[in-house]
């Protein structure tokens, strides 16, 4: 499952950023985090062992969408030191497992659970104030002409190369 729903984030916000701009990988990760926030919740709430399972499993497809979706944005942080920018994304997650797990010991599970939740899809609110310069923000901006310039370029590129490929099939 990590590697289908981290590749499948990854990969969609590689096209909405080709069709949206940062705008459309910025409304991915909110999307991704506030319905991995909300499965959270539904998880706190569940009965039955079956059903919490099956909530557990799509939770945890848009916890590893959500994470493919945030590396999309990474190396646009800084060009300059894009390492270190995954770097703190990664050691981001390692705190909120050290945080989450205190919840754990100081409170109810389900009462833990529904704190997570809550935080979780609350920081999908950040996501309005990332701002990239040269990119539009997920509610503010525009792309930079030569942003908006280069992406042309590449869909036409793309665009080039699958028809390529169709002429290619259809020669053979």
């Amino acid at each position: 499952m990590n590697l289908f729903a981290r590749f499948a984030g990854g990969k969609l916000s590689d096209i909405l950023n080709m069709s949206h701009g940062m705008r459309g990988r910025l409304c991915l990760q909110s999307s991704c985090l506030l319905l991995e926030g909300a499965l959270i919740i539904v998880f706190a709430n569940m009965t039955s062992l079956g059903s919490a399972i099956a909530v557990m499993c799509i939770f945890s497809v848009f916890v590893q969408a959500a994470e493919g979706a945030v590396y999309g944005v990474v190396p646009y942080v800084s060009t300059k030191v894009t390492g270190a920018s995954a770097g703190i994304v990664g050691a981001g997650g390692n705190l909120g497992g050290i945080l989450f797990s205190s919840c754990f010991r100081q409170l109810s599970y389900k009462t833990a659970f529904l704190v997570m939740g809550g935080l979780v899809m609350g920081s999908s609110i950040l996501n309005a104030f990332i701002h990239i310069p040269g990119h539009a923000g997920l509610v503010t901006g525009e792309d930079s002409e030569v942003i908006s310039a280069e992406r042309d370029r590449h869909r036409r590129r793309v665009e080039r190369l699958k028809e390529e490929r169709r002429r290619s099939r259809s020669d053979s």
